[in-house]
């Protein structure tokens, strides 16, 4: 995914599901960012909603998730779906962090003085 392929990091993820492995916290977090990458933020944001099963512990979507997801919202020009999320992961109890802080910044501010 970090190498520019989401698309071939999404088929490697679903190999280990197929393979019968459930994916870690991190594996989850490239699935939310390969998603992302490939501009469906929207499926991204889904991943969020489902309660699934890691090894028999339930995911808990963490301060990477969020701000992968606020990512994709703002590069796919949904900012008001981006600050839904940020809404939401800290009615969470889940801080956003300064990288949180950094893509709403750019997605709110720098976009809008760039368009003016």
């Amino acid at each position: 995914c970090s190498a520019g392929l989401p698309g071939i990091a999404l088929q490697l993820a679903g190999k280990m599901v197929v393979d019968g492995k459930s994916p870690d916290e991190i594996t989850r977090n490239m699935i939310v960012l390969a998603y992302c990458k490939l501009g469906k933020a929207e499926r991204a944001v889904q991943m969020l909603d489902q309660v699934s099963s890691c090894g028999g512990r339930k995911w808990r979507p963490d301060v990477i998730s969020y701000t992968k997801v606020i990512w994709g919202l703002c590069s796919s020009n949904c900012r008001e779906d981006a600050g839904i999320i940020l809404e939401r992961m800290i009615s969470e109890r889940i801080l956003p962090s300064v990288a949180t802080w950094n893509i709403l910044l750019l997605c709110f501010i720098i976009d809008d003085n760039l368009s003016s």
